[in-house]
């Protein structure tokens, strides 16, 4: 209800009409003044509304004829390229075909052949012709099959063609005539110089084109329906025409010059567009926009309240099934921001460093799960991290809990990205690895194991070689002792004999050490180590080992080394052991042979840049059937054999860097391996 001027305490309920005072008791000036603004603010408000469409209309049909006039500025220029470029382009291929001739790089059989790749190049290209001065007709006329038994050459003006090939003469290169107009449409000629005939007369080579196939190959599809282009010489006769869509309307034109050799054209674009119908437009468009506008901008409303409220409940959802997710993973997960300060870890990763999730979040470096010793390499390690140099691959480090235990960790980090696709951190997967440390421990526990297992399995299988290989020197001992003993008691023994049956009888009790002491090297369990080993050293330690075996089976031993060759970087013992069972593997597999064929060869040698070592017998060989299965464990072709030798010999030389391998031969098997050389 209206309230009485003057009465701000008075009841709204309490206020009439009659309360209120007349008109006329209002100031005259300011009831004028309020009419008059009351009837002319719409007028004024309408005119500047009106003349603010007027300008808003007016530019933009200007905008609209200058963008117009613009684009065919521009396309314009792109078909004056193409069309300038194709003429140049056929310029210079028939100007090599007249150079070759000229220089007689090319032999005038091969002409008409060159002539007519030429024509097939352009559908612009309709005749090329070879011409000598002071003969009626060309001496070589080739056309375009399009143009059928028609000789286009005659239908050019003699004039256009003399006063192209003096301008070729004088110029020593190819040049275009003037434009004409013949019976199949417009037409230019191209004039190329091709030397002189056998009797000295000027030889030149001519071509013709046509200038509407020039225009239909090289003036878009496109552009021609929205286009009428024309090409005139420079006087603006019209030679050729492409109007696909009718005659221009004259209200968007472009003319701009077509510069070739020997001559210039003119190339014109009109459009077929008429003058825009900017009044009808407007209006329409205006209403349809508001009206679009309108509706547009209540669904956009309404979608995106509705996009708003999925977004927020699909969030709550995400948020919790990540969180659950999270506190179920077995793997640590820990956040950083770009600072390096923890904003999220898991109740996995908690668990693992012993401390709380609020203990951790919020910790910038360094952080109360490095151990004290390493702090250098951590800090080292999240200043590449945080500055994007870290590497996709695992890293693999030691934590400390907080009761001052530690384990093995790997650390898997990952970019953390946005909604936008920007990162704010990095995401990190801890995984606590101990038991995996544990199980490689006992892997390698079990493999030494193994490997003592076979060294005393082939001790057992030479251990009557080796009983008959020491009853030699001791028996030899005995023997020069007992004689020595009697010569003492005969006393007419001299000093010098005496000392020579003493000195023989230590040699061959040095021979039966050297015997048992490479027998215990070779079963005693002891860690790898990695020394330089000489090839050559290897194989002779072996020997001794290899001939007890080779002489019990009656097979024929040979050892070939290389000069020169470079010492290999490994554990003697274990190289040693993957050669006797090599070795052996190659005397068992002649047991069946006659004798003569029982013969072990052993070769080192140089390959490439590694040591390759060889063991070649004379067996049955390895049937290809098993070939693939050689290598695998528990598998044997003996009886009696436990199927991990050679499974065992892979595993060491994979151990050194190297390969294991053999080859089938239709005498036998080689088996050989490859190490690198010593550092």
């Amino acid at each position: 209800m209206p309230v009485a001027d003057g009465a701000p305490g008075r009841d709204d309920r309490r206020v009439s009409t009659a309360a209120l005072p007349p008109p006329a008791a209002s100031p005259p000036s300011g009831s004028r003044l309020w009419r008059l603004m009351r009837w002319w603010m719409p007028v004024v408000i309408g005119g500047l509304l009106l003349g603010a469409t007027s300008f808003l209309v007016n530019l933009s049909s200007v905008q609209e004829r200058g963008e117009a006039n613009d684009q065919l500025v521009t396309d314009t220029q792109w078909v004056r390229q193409s069309l300038q470029f194709q003429l140049e382009h056929d310029a210079e291929a028939l100007e090599l075909i007249g150079s070759d001739l000229r220089t007689g790089a090319m032999a005038p059989a091969a002409l008409e052949a060159r002539l007519r790749v030429f024509l097939r190049r352009g559908r612009e290209s309709l005749s090329a012709s070879l011409v000598e001065a002071g003969q009626a007709a060309p001496l070589l006329d080739v056309r375009d099959a399009s143009v059928g038994g028609q000789d286009i050459l005659a239908t050019v003006p003699a004039v256009f063609i003399e006063a192209a090939m003096e301008r070729a003469a004088r110029q020593s290169e190819g040049t275009f005539g003037q434009p004409f107009t013949a019976t199949w449409g417009a037409g230019l000629v191209l004039v190329v110089p091709a030397g002189l005939g056998p009797t000295g007369a000027r030889r030149t080579l001519v071509a013709v084109f046509s200038l509407e196939r020039l225009l239909e190959e090289m003036v878009p599809w496109t552009f021609a329906q929205s286009h009428e282009v024309i090409v005139s010489d420079v006087t603006n006769t019209v030679k050729a025409r492409r109007a696909s869509a009718g005659a221009g309307r004259g209200i968007y034109t472009h003319q701009v010059a077509l510069d070739v050799p020997g001559t210039t054209l003119i190339l014109r674009t009109n459009s077929v567009k008429g003058p825009p119908d900017w009044i009808a437009n407007v209006l329409r468009g205006g209403v349809i926009a508001l009206a679009f506008f309108l509706f547009w901008s209540l669904y956009a409303l309404w979608a995106d309240v509705r996009r708003r409220v999925k977004a927020e409940n699909r969030l709550r959802d995400e948020v919790a099934f990540r969180r659950a997710m999270g506190d179920s993973a077995v793997i640590g997960l820990r956040a950083r921001d770009m600072e390096g300060r923890v904003t999220f870890v898991n109740p996995a990763f908690a668990r693992m460093v012993g401390l709380s999730e609020e203990a951790l979040v919020g910790r910038t470096p360094p952080m109360p799960y490095w151990t004290p010793e390493r702090l250098d390499e951590y800090q080292e390690r999240v200043e590449r991290v945080l500055s994007g140099q870290a590497s996709a691959a695992p890293f693999e480090t030691v934590f400390q809990r907080a009761d001052g235990t530690r384990f093995p960790v790997v650390i898997y980090d990952a970019p953390l990205m946005d909604a936008d696709g920007k990162q704010v951190g990095w995401m990190s997967s801890i995984i606590d690895v101990t038991e995996e440390k544990k199980a490689e421990e006992r892997e390698r526990q079990q493999q030494e194991r193994l490997q003592t297992a076979a060294r005393l399995t082939t001790m057992g299988e030479m251990a009557s070689s080796l009983a008959h290989e020491l009853n030699q020197p001791l028996g030899a001992i005995t023997s020069y002792l007992t004689g020595s003993i009697n010569l003492l008691e005969k006393g007419d023994v001299s000093k010098e004999e005496l000392a020579a049956a003493l000195a023989k009888a230590s040699a061959q009790a040095q021979r039966a050490g050297q015997v048992i002491r490479r027998v215990h090297e070779f079963v005693r369990k002891q860690e790898p180590k990695r020394v330089p080993v000489e090839v050559t050293a290897l194989l002779d330690d072996c020997r001794a080992l290899i001939d007890l075996q080779a002489r019990r089976d009656g097979v024929r031993v040979a050892v070939t080394v290389e000069p020169d060759l470079p010492p290999v970087y490994g554990d003697p013992v274990l190289l040693e052991q993957v050669i006797l069972n090599l070795t052996r593997n190659g005397i068992d597999a002649m047991a069946g042979c006659p004798p003569e064929r029982r013969r072990l060869e052993i070769s080192a040698a140089r390959l490439g840049a590694w040591v390759r070592i060889a063991v070649r017998d004379y067996g049955s060989g390895i049937d290809e059937s098993l070939a693939e299965q050689v290598f695998s464990p528990f598998f044997t072709t003996k009886s009696e054999g436990m199927g991990m030798g050679l499974s065992i010999c892979r595993s060491i030389i994979e151990l050194h860097d190297g390969r294991l391998g053999f080859r089938r031969l239709a005498d036998g098997t080689e088996f050989h391996l490859q190490l690198p050389p010593g550092q």
